[in-house]
């Protein structure tokens, strides 16, 4: 598993979204 509080930079390039397994490459920042 990934460990808590790890940015999302720091994700590995293949990871895949638990709930919905959409990869990194498919997200994009949104402004607070």
């Amino acid at each position: 598993g990934i460990p808590a509080g790890t940015s999302f930079e720091d994700l590995p390039e293949d990871w895949l979204c638990p709930l919905c397994g959409v990869g990194k490459e498919d997200f994009s920042p949104i402004e607070e």
